[in-house]
């Protein structure tokens, strides 16, 4: 059985996960059916790195040569800008779990870019405190 591949993206200005977003990223782990492409940027990508630790199924994406890969999980760098490795991402999913600060346009980018594709993206947003799932319909 094929893993589902999920893309997580989030604001760099995020320093610390809530416990929801941590207990979301446990139960990917639990679950096992999950390969997390995710970057390598300081704030969630670092952050949600750090609690995917001894997850085997992990592909770091970046556009220049990477140097947060907290796990030593596999590397994949896109040639281009930053649109063109979030891009890259939002077209091999199959799904998206965004921690937002409510502001980053480069997150409402990646989250509209998933949209487009009709994926569900699952939106936290920590300053504000609630979740929310977006389907296109």
């Amino acid at each position: 059985m094929e893993m589902e591949k999920l893309f997580i993206t989030g604001s760099v200005s995020i320093k610390e996960l809530p416990e929801e977003v941590k207990k979301e990223i446990e139960h990917i782990r639990q679950c096992g059916i999950f390969h997390v492409f995710i970057g390598q940027a300081p704030g969630v990508d670092v952050l949600v790195q750090k609690e995917l630790l001894g997850y085997p199924s992990v592909t770091i994406v970046n556009n220049r040569p990477i140097k947060r890969n907290l796990g030593n999980w596999e590397e994949i760098i896109v040639e281009g800008d930053d649109f063109a490795k979030d891009s890259f991402m939002a077209r091999e999913c199959d799904s998206c779990l965004a921690i937002w600060d409510g502001s980053s346009k480069g997150v409402r980018k990646n989250i509209d870019m998933v949209l487009a594709r009709d994926l569900c993206v699952t939106v936290w947003t920590p300053n504000e405190g609630f979740k929310i799932e977006l389907y296109v319909d």
